[in-house]
């Protein structure tokens, strides 16, 4: 029996280790892919900080890419700041039928992570305000107390049948034209 692509969402605060381990993962785990916000933003946006409308389309971006490798079989780790349910239940609606999916917490006290990022930005120069960590710290815990992280068995699809509505003439044959 062919076993399910499987799709992992990184869970936690900005600094908290999720790009780290990630990194690591894939260099050790065989048929797995990682997709990163980061990544998409730098890559079309030469920054961190977008509009609504930008958001939107790395979003676009990040489904479209999960969609095609999970069709191929692919494992997907999905390397992001997930801190609401809205975000993660996005990915759950989304790849249910396509993946099991499972959920990797990272949790770090406020004061380190501040430290953490201050030293990624003197490093790389991507910047996280301490308010933004603050408030995804604080969306973090609050998700914790609400949001089941149990792995999710990938959804089967069931593909029924249509019945013929009998008051409907039967198609037998030719083209749309033809009819």
């Amino acid at each position: 029996m062919e076993k399910n692509p499987q799709l992992l969402l990184l869970v936690g605060a900005p600094g908290s280790g999720k790009s780290t381990f990630a990194a690591h993962f894939i260099r050790t785990e065989k048929n797995w892919m990682r997709l990163s916000r980061d990544d998409f933003r730098i890559m079309n946006f030469s920054g961190l900080l977008m509009s609504g409308r930008e958001e939107s389309l790395i979003t676009d971006m990040i489904d479209a890419s999960t969609k095609a490798l999970l069709r191929r079989k692919c494992n997907v780790l999905l390397d992001a700041t997930h801190c609401r349910a809205a975000y993660l239940n996005h990915y759950i609606d989304k790849f249910n039928t396509r993946a099991d999916i499972s959920f990797k917490l990272f949790a770090c006290e406020t004061d380190e992570l501040i430290a953490r990022c201050m030293k990624r930005f003197a490093e790389t120069g991507r910047y996280v305000p301490e308010e933004a960590i603050i408030r995804f710290v604080d969306e973090l815990e609050e998700l914790k107390k609400t949001f089941d992280f149990s792995p999710r068995p990938r959804v089967e699809i069931s593909h029924v049948a249509g019945k013929q509505d009998t008051p409907l003439p039967k198609i037998t044959s030719g083209t749309v034209s033809e009819l």
